[in-house]
């Protein structure tokens, strides 16, 4: 699908029809990380200008709304009840019922955060944090409730962490390290 060189699409892709089916244009440029809902009538962008939602619930995905927070790394809680995205200038909780950011966070300052990624019972946050200082990576854990760091479930001093995920007991984690894998429960 063609579209203005710079601008920001997001392009809606259908695996049974083997074709791109749509084609939204989304405020500002650099459109980062997405995330769906999962009844699939939402979806939400992070790009240079803010969050954008999109309606997904037709044919054709409209901009329902943007929301006034830096371009981050985003993931949803389980109960799709919050957004938190990290790594921008700013880090945020939203609540998805009325688009309104509920918290920010300097969860590292100084720092890059990605791939977050939130526990099955919705009780931790975890993210990649590439130190700017040694070069080293490391795994931060958050409590939502609080939304404060957890030192003690956190791992540090990790060479090239290129992906997170959560394992489904909430206590385990999963990070790629460089050409390895490595798997770490608390």
């Amino acid at each position: 699908m063609s579209g203005e060189v710079g601008r920001a699409r997001v392009l809606q892709f259908s695996p049974e029809q083997q074709a791109f089916t749509a084609t939204v244009a989304v405020p500002g440029r650099e459109p980062g990380s997405i995330v769906a809902r999962p009844d699939g009538d939402d979806a939400y962008v992070s790009t240079g200008n803010g969050l954008v939602h999109l309606d997904t619930s037709d044919e054709t995905p409209v901009v329902a709304n943007t929301i006034a927070v830096p371009g981050a790394f985003l993931a949803l809680s389980p109960d799709d009840t919050r957004l938190y995205g990290v790594g921008g200038s700013k880090d945020y909780v939203v609540d998805l019922a009325n688009d309104t950011v509920t918290a920010t966070m300097d969860i590292a300052p100084g720092q890059q955060l990605r791939d977050p990624s939130v526990s099955a019972d919705g009780t931790r946050l975890y993210m990649v944090q590439l130190s700017s200082d040694s070069g080293k990576t490391s795994v931060l854990s958050l409590d939502t409730s609080t939304n404060t760091l957890v030192p003690a479930e956190g791992v540090t001093g990790l060479d090239r962490v290129t992906s997170l995920a959560v394992g489904p007991d909430a206590h385990t984690f999963y990070v790629t390290v460089g050409a390895g894998l490595r798997i770490t429960g608390f």
